[in-house]
């Protein structure tokens, strides 16, 4: 469940309110397949990787095919975070340069070409060389003051139908 806590103060771009948030997430028809499951949970801000940029407030979504994980299940997730101006970019950036310089050692990382959502972004997948999680693939992108991660993982990850999947939610997110 979600709580709306660390109410930021009404200023020149105002954060968007939790609903506006919550409306960003797919619903469940625009899902790429029939959701058994559905989380939604609320992030911590505190942590170092959203607090160096000033994060606001985050919100994730996790949308599976079968009520409990299995090898044939394939897992949506949606998380979304809003900055303030212009930091949004620099999480980004973050990201990418993180990932570009992760050990190939359990995980490798490859870089799918740019799907071109929102103002940037960009698409990886990562499989893991001992074969004990999934295949994940990823497209992160940055639309106004949101960065968002639209991720699957799945025995057999359809990059194509992650990028429509992707824009749909990209879509979602209010220009300013």
């Amino acid at each position: 469940t979600m709580t709306l806590s660390g109410q930021v103060p009404a200023t020149a771009g105002t954060p968007l309110s939790f609903n506006e948030v919550v409306q960003m997430f797919l619903s469940p028809a625009e899902l790429p397949f029939v959701a058994a499951d559905i989380k939604n949970q609320t992030l911590d801000m505190q942590g170092a990787t959203f607090s160096k940029f000033g994060a606001i407030r985050g919100f994730t979504q996790f949308s599976s095919n079968e009520k409990t994980e299995s090898a044939t299940s394939v897992t949506l997730g949606q998380m979304i975070v809003e900055y303030p101006p212009g930091n949004a970019t620099q999480a980004f950036l973050q990201f990418k340069n993180t990932n570009l310089n992760a050990p190939q050692s359990q995980y490798e990382t490859t870089w799918l070409d740019d799907p071109k959502i929102g103002d940037q972004s960009c698409a990886l997948q990562i499989v893991d060389r001992t074969g004990k999680t999934k295949t994940v693939v990823m497209v992160v992108f940055t639309k106004s003051n949101i960065m968002e991660s639209v991720v699957m993982a799945s025995p057999s990850p359809d990059i194509d139908l992650l990028t429509r999947t992707a824009r749909l939610a990209a879509a979602k997110i209010p220009s300013p």
